[in-house]
């Protein structure tokens, strides 16, 4: 008997999904195979897949990895689902789905996809330090971002600045270009702002982004100057792993690598909490990086890759993902649908209450064909002008929506549709 197979071009970090094959393979008699890509050199292979009919040499894919400026970018090459008469979403799977899960694989009102994971950012931090100071705990539910601020400064401690693993900072991250859209966003939206209205127009300069920047560059002044050069995450968790750093701004699943006695020296001491806002402004706020699978249209067995699709909505595959058996080493979500969040098997861990309260706020990454583009060519250079001291922010974010505008114009002319 010939086994029937399919095809998966995912990225290296959703391990769990490609684990779950495997189990898919004994359960639904289909093989996957599985093409791991690092998501930051993605973009390139893949667009050239897509546009030679989604093969890599003899090698033909039937489902892809996605998340909401790629579905825009390349929904001509997935399938809507109300092109395929088997692919039925049940009605209590649809109402059960978080609105930035479905956003995922979602453009222009149409769904091109499912959803396999939701990556709200939150905080962590180091209870212990806190309990020491005598300082207001992040978990409290008047907890603010000046709070935060008064507790930074209160545990930041320099000792040597030559040897930044003999002091103490009461928050890092990093600020250089490459990731660090992500965090600005989120001080957007702590400040109550948007990047883009509703008609897609860029903010870059509103008076909220403007007091995102300002914020950035006073948290810098409690971080060595080496931060201004590193990546927003990857640098800051191995100092918040050996108890260095007090708090940092991350992942949920970075919190389970901080329970890893192998990965970490502040077992038992780190906490998650929802990341606070200003107390006059907003309760909170953040960015979630939610991804999903689509059908490419030039496949063959788009039957079979809807069965695999509807696989991952199970409440196995989607709590799988947030709990202590599922990889740390590289980052996993937790799950795209409210209900799963009290599943006995997770509902009692920090990092899974903190997500779903995180995800009540706003959390938008902004999904647009130009998206990506438009951060790392505008608005990244220009953030790390402000943060060098180059600029003002104000003559950096103006200096931002200046091109914004016009690469907005551009793709305007290359994708016409709607944003």
């Amino acid at each position: 008997m010939i086994r029937k197979e399919l095809r998966l071009y995912n990225t290296e970090h959703g391990e769990s999904s490609n684990q779950w094959a495997e189990k898919f393979r004994d359960i639904g008699g289909i093989d996957i195979k599985v093409t791991r890509v690092s998501w930051e050199v993605m973009h390139d292979p893949m667009t050239k897949m897509l546009a030679s009919g989604g093969a890599i040499g003899d090698i033909v894919y039937d489902i892809v990895y996605t998340f909401a400026s790629w579905t825009a970018e390349f929904h001509e090459y997935y399938t809507p689902l109300n092109e395929m008469p088997f692919a039925e979403v049940p009605p209590e799977v649809e109402r059960d789905m978080l609105p930035y899960a479905k956003a995922a694989v979602t453009y222009n009102g149409v769904c091109y996809g499912m959803p396999r994971t939701v990556y709200p950012m939150i905080m962590a931090y180091n209870q212990e330090m806190w309990q020491q100071h005598g300082l207001k705990e992040p978990t409290d539910p008047n907890y603010s971002y000046e709070d935060w601020l008064k507790a930074i400064g209160k545990l930041t401690r320099i000792v040597d600045p030559n040897n930044m693993m003999r002091n103490r900072y009461g928050f890092l991250c990093g600020y250089a270009p490459g990731f660090h859209h992500a965090i600005f966003i989120i001080f957007v939206h702590l400040n109550g702002g948007r990047l883009y209205d509703e008609a897609g127009k860029p903010l870059f300069d509103s008076s909220e982004c403007i007091a995102a920047v300002k914020d950035l560059i006073t948290l810098k002044s409690y971080m060595p100057p080496e931060a201004v050069d590193q990546h927003a995450t990857f640098w800051t968790r191995n100092f918040v792993l050996n108890g260095v750093c007090a708090s940092c701004i991350d992942f949920t699943q970075f919190i389970k690598r901080c329970r890893d006695p192998a990965q970490s020296k502040v077992v038992g001491k780190i906490k998650a909490a929802i990341i606070p806002g200003h107390g006059s402004v907003v309760r909170s706020g953040s960015v979630d990086l939610s991804e999903g699978f689509s059908i490419l249209k030039n496949s063959k067995r788009k039957e079979d890759a809807w069965k695999f699709m509807m696989f991952t909505t199970t409440r196995d595959y989607q709590v799988y993902q947030a709990t202590p058996e599922a990889p740390t080493k590289l980052d996993e979500g937790v799950p795209c649908y409210w209900s799963m969040y009290d599943d006995p098997r997770i509902k009692d861990f920090d990092e899974v209450r903190a997500s779903k309260e995180q995800l009540k706020y706003r959390c938008d990454r902004y999904g647009r064909v130009y998206d990506f583009k438009l951060l790392v060519e505008t608005l990244e250079p220009s953030l790390w002008d402000a943060y060098k001291g180059k600029r003002t922010p104000e003559e950096a974010l103006k200096k931002a929506q200046e091109k914004a505008k016009a690469l907005v114009k551009e793709e305007k002319e290359r994708y016409p549709s709607p944003r």
